[in-house]
């Protein structure tokens, strides 16, 4: 009993030690990578969704801000839209692009004019509040209708700050619309299918070579990546201390076991790697 207690304590040692090194790697090498990654991804998404964006935006309706959400809400559709969606502000109306497949797809586009927006409501960052943490923003409409965009702080303040420029302008040119809140503008069933980005599929499949999990997080598949991080840390933690009790002869190791879980840190990393590269399953449409 003695024995199994002090080899359950070594491998939780080990692998404490592991998640140590990650969280290391991250905070000095990884953290910046993945960020400048994700930085350049979301703004290829965005001028991707815009070249194809289905409705026509006239010249004279010049595009004042732009930004990627994590989530968007309105009380008349659903709860939350799925995680990927735009919000494009002109200067005659504000455009909400849901899309599939993490940026390859439209599924739907709902506007609203600006002249309809009664208040921009961003809550007050305190002194510990960190620039990159998502936050909420809710958009009053006419009708009391709300949308509440999710994003971080330093991005959407600065679109706060457009949009209530261009409200406050609407206001004062007086315009006039029949519908009151949000409208869709276009189905998600007529819109077409787009190729997968085999280049970003491949950074993440990189990403994933060099330790499984990393791949997912940057694909935005949360889940799924710090399932392939534990699963891999784990496994290759325990196969790490296995071998090294039977090399340094402190105890009877079964080397069976010893090559089952080698194989077992090869597989995850194999299916780490296939998993990143190939595209994530088609949303439930609206």
């Amino acid at each position: 009993m003695i024995a199994f207690v002090e080899h359950a304590l070594m491998v939780l040692a080990g692998t404490f030690m592991a998640f140590i090194i990650i969280w290391l790697w991250f905070v000095l090498v990884g953290g910046r990578m993945l960020s400048r990654f994700a930085l350049g991804e979301q703004q290829a998404i965005i001028k991707r969704m815009l070249i194809r964006l289905p409705i026509p935006i006239a010249e004279t309706e010049m595009i004042q801000a732009v930004i990627m959400l994590r989530r968007a809400a309105h009380q008349d559709v659903k709860p939350w839209f799925p995680k990927r969606s735009i919000a494009l502000a002109t200067q005659q109306r504000l455009l909400l692009i849901e899309m599939r497949f993490s940026g390859r797809q439209i599924q739907s586009v709902w506007q609203l004019p600006c002249h309809q927006i009664v208040s921009v409501d961003l809550p007050k960052a305190n002194r510990f509040a960190i620039a990159r943490m998502p936050t909420r923003m809710t958009i009053i409409a006419s009708g009391n209708q709300k949308l509440v965009f999710e994003a971080s702080r330093s991005e959407l303040s600065g679109f706060a700050e457009v949009l209530e420029q261009i409200r406050l302008h609407a206001i004062t040119e007086g315009l006039r619309s029949g519908h009151i809140g949000p409208e869709r503008i276009f189905p998600g069933a007529e819109t077409p299918d787009a190729k997968p980005d085999h280049k970003r599929l491949m950074r993440a499949a990189l990403l994933s070579v060099l330790y499984p999990g990393i791949g997912q997080l940057y694909n935005g598949a949360l889940r799924r990546g710090v399932l392939f991080l534990i699963l891999h840390t784990a496994t290759l933690g325990m196969a790490w201390q296995l071998s090294m009790e039977w090399y340094l002869r402190y105890r009877e190791v079964p080397f069976k076991l010893i090559l089952f879980l080698i194989g077992g840190v090869l597989l995850i990393w194999l299916l780490a790697i296939f998993d990143a590269y190939t595209e994530e399953p088609q949303r439930s449409g609206a």
